[in-house]
């Protein structure tokens, strides 16, 4: 059967406030945050069957829940229900790339402004969630009328990937994403559009600072 949830309004209100949920809720909630902490993160496809009846509506539901605790910069507790939102709306790449994307956010904030950007496996949950927002993203039809949209926001997703990554000190896979986003936005959007000279931008500062690191190299040898 089609698993019961709180409202986001309700769950969001408790969580901000720090006030208690009903027994009946707060197990309901607790039932649709753990589909997302057993699911294995990747991105969607148009035309994928529901992960179980219900789905739809209970994953825009916890997305909605994820987007309000992400606009309260609560980096931590908006994760498990965008995590969950993106379990259940594999069907609807849009919706769960959106998910996703606000997820990769969530953990880049977290690791930056709580734990003082020392946190490897936040950075790696980062990159696996900006690759699977991308993917899925880049899996709308591509004759069909979000196409357009979907490219501009998966630019955007590759961009903070390759952010992630050279964050980590890894230049080499940061270069081959940032290539990506480039040639796919000029493939679609054009080499005028605001995207491409995003990514034209980015990849210039990763070149900048790759020749920086090669010089510090040379100069301690």
């Amino acid at each position: 059967p089609p698993v019961a949830i709180v409202t986001p309004a309700a769950a969001a209100a408790a969580t901000l406030q720090g006030s208690a949920m009903s027994a009946r809720e707060t197990t309901a909630y607790e039932t649709v945050l753990k589909i997302g902490d057993r699911w294995k993160m990747r991105g969607g496809k148009p035309g994928e069957a529901e992960v179980m009846e219900g789905a739809d509506e209970v994953g825009k539901q916890t997305y909605l829940l994820g987007q309000q605790l992400f606009t309260a910069e609560m980096w931590k507790e908006c994760q498990r229900p965008l995590r969950a939102a993106a379990a259940l709306l594999m069907h609807e790449p849009e919706i769960q790339g959106a998910a996703c994307h606000f997820l990769g956010c969530a953990y880049f904030h977290e690791n930056n402004k709580i734990q003082c950007g020392r946190n490897q496996k936040l950075m790696l949950f980062a990159a696996g969630a900006f690759q699977s927002a991308a993917a899925a993203r880049l899996a709308l039809d591509p004759s069909g009328p979000r196409r357009v949209q979907g490219v501009k926001d998966a630019t955007g997703s590759l961009l903070f990937l390759g952010k992630v990554l050279m964050d980590m000190d890894n230049y080499r896979d940061s270069e081959r994403v940032h290539l990506q986003a480039l040639e796919i936005s000029r493939d679609v959007l054009g080499d005028k559009a605001e995207e491409t000279q995003q990514c034209l931008q980015a990849m210039m500062g990763l070149r900048s600072k790759m020749r920086a690191m090669q010089g510090a190299i040379g100069s301690a040898r």
